[in-house]
């Protein structure tokens, strides 16, 4: 009797480890790492938005004419400066495709660890601009194109107290996908309209190949620097849970093999999305595409 109880176990045993499904090999679809890593960036992007210099600090740009713009408190100038600051702080001197600031001399306008007089400045298009500060405010000359402009800021702005976060689709690595390098042999770099109606030329990398639900598509591919391409695209999505100017994302750079990861759950709100005072560029019509991206960020609302 001993002897069929046993054997009874054990094709008891057998038929319900065959029939029960193994999970010990299989990955989850969203791990807990991964999620843990989507959350740690959407939390290093709370930090950059409301840093004393991130997009919710800017509270002004100014576009220069040739010649000389007066800046300060008062009315009379050029270019106005916000209450506490004095009525007549300086001016800036256009001429040739160059910028000088020069300060007032009761104006206490640091540069670096100086207190100039007169300055050149070197705009953000040549790399670090020269950054101007008096209290709470700092500015800087930004350049688009053959166009001058003073971008100011406030370390201490309203809007960065005001800031909740962002409301993000559900993380899942559905979104995570694997892509390809198209290079261009001809077109170097393509032309986009920004959100202040100008042309910006852009540095082309070539064309990313992906697959989503079994059909292929490619976006324009920028220079992102070293180790990314830049991406700004539109889908479905966009005007209605996202952003109406599209998104941005960040992509590594191939491998040797020609390959890389698209991470959707990065895509994130251009920096206009936050404030009136950025140039952002505008996605092609390239990269519009005909599928809806349910990833990355919402649309930001105040």
């Amino acid at each position: 009797m001993k002897y069929f109880f046993y054997l009874s176990i054990f094709f008891s045993l057998f038929f319900w480890f065959s029939c029960t499904p193994k999970t010990s090999n299989i990955i989850p679809p969203t791990s807990n790492f991964y999620q843990e890593q989507i959350k740690q960036w959407q939390a290093k992007r709370f930090q950059e938005i409301t840093a004393p210099d991130g997009w919710l600090s800017l509270i002004g740009l100014y576009w220069l004419k040739e010649g000389e713009s007066t800046f300060g408190k008062s009315k009379l100038n050029t270019i106005p400066f916000p209450k506490g600051t004095p009525n007549y702080i300086g001016r800036f001197i256009l001429e040739n495709d160059s910028v000088h600031m020069k300060i007032d001399e009761l104006a206490k306008v640091k540069v670096g660890e100086t207190f100039p007089k007169m300055i050149y400045l070197q705009a953000d298009k040549m790399g670090a601009p020269t950054i101007a500060s008096l209290g709470n405010l700092s500015w800087y000359l930004l350049q688009r194109e053959n166009r001058f402009g003073i971008r100011l800021r406030d370390a201490k702005n309203s809007a960065i107290r005001k800031f909740k976060g962002m409301d993000h689709f559900p993380i899942s690595q559905d979104w995570q996908v694997p892509a390809t390098l198209r290079l261009s042999k001809n077109q170097k770099s393509i032309t986009l309209r920004n959100v202040v109606d100008m042309d910006v030329q852009m540095k082309l990398e070539g064309y990313l190949v992906f697959e989503l639900g079994g059909i292929t598509y490619e976006l324009e591919a920028l220079d992102g620097g070293a180790e990314s391409y830049f991406i700004i695209f539109a889908d479905e999505t966009t005007g209605v849970e996202t952003y109406g100017a599209g998104r941005y994302l960040y992509v590594p750079r191939t491998d040797d093999a020609g390959n890389t990861l698209i991470d959707f759950n990065k895509a994130h709100n251009p920096p206009c999305a936050f404030t009136d005072f950025a140039t952002c560029p505008l996605p092609s019509a390239k990269n519009t595409l005909e599928v809806s991206i349910l990833a990355g960020e919402k649309n930001y609302k105040e």
